[in-house]
């Protein structure tokens, strides 16, 4: 790319040195002076070029202005790069890739905002099913001899021990666990035969 000496720049672009000279400190040499108006005579050719690269219009100025600041940093250092237009492009290129891996990368994993948004309640169908599926178990437990049903509750529901069971029945402990398993097998072939 040619470059432009302050002598070329048109009158706006001067306004725009003056206050470039402000922004790299009103201690700039010339040689800053002259690299500044050099980066803001490009600013048209750089606009296209990042509308070209974003297809966003409204963005282009932002993503400019932004590369400027970098750029204008960078000088107020001392630090004149040896090609301070390419330097520019390369900035503004960088730039755009990073607002283009921001907009593809979501924020959150869809995973974890869907854990987030996760209901630790059960559905009211489900609620439904599972009311219906306990009125069907009780109901058949229900339907049970007493002795045996007693046995369950107290093995399924309150934790006690097969043994123990065996011994306040008068059973073996191979019989209590057998009739347990035989009723419990029952109830639920019936009850799949419902659901």
């Amino acid at each position: 790319m040619a470059t432009k000496n302050i002598a070329s720049a048109s009158p706006g672009t001067t306004g725009q040195m003056e206050r470039g000279s402000a922004l790299l400190g009103g201690t700039a040499s010339a040689a800053q002076d002259e690299t500044f108006s050099d980066l803001l005579a490009e600013k048209p050719s750089l606009l296209a070029f990042i509308r070209r690269r974003t297809r966003n219009v409204c963005e282009a100025e932002d993503i400019y202005q932004e590369a400027m600041i970098r750029v204008t940093r960078k000088l107020q250092n001392g630090a004149v790069p040896e090609n301070p237009l390419g330097y520019l492009y390369r900035v503004t290129a960088n730039l755009i890739n990073d607002i283009q891996r921001q907009k593809t990368q979501p924020t959150e994993a869809l995973d974890d905002v869907a854990d987030s948004l996760y209901c630790q309640q059960p559905q009211p169908d489900q609620q439904l099913h599972d009311q219906q599926h306990l009125a069907l178990f009780v109901k058949q437990l229900n339907e049970l001899p007493m002795a045996l049903r007693t046995m369950i509750v107290m093995n399924k529901v309150h934790g006690v021990t097969i043994k123990q069971i065996a011994q306040q029945f008068g059973l073996t402990t191979k019989a209590a666990e057998k009739q347990i398993n035989r009723a419990i097998k029952n109830i639920e072939a019936r009850m799949r035969q419902q659901f």
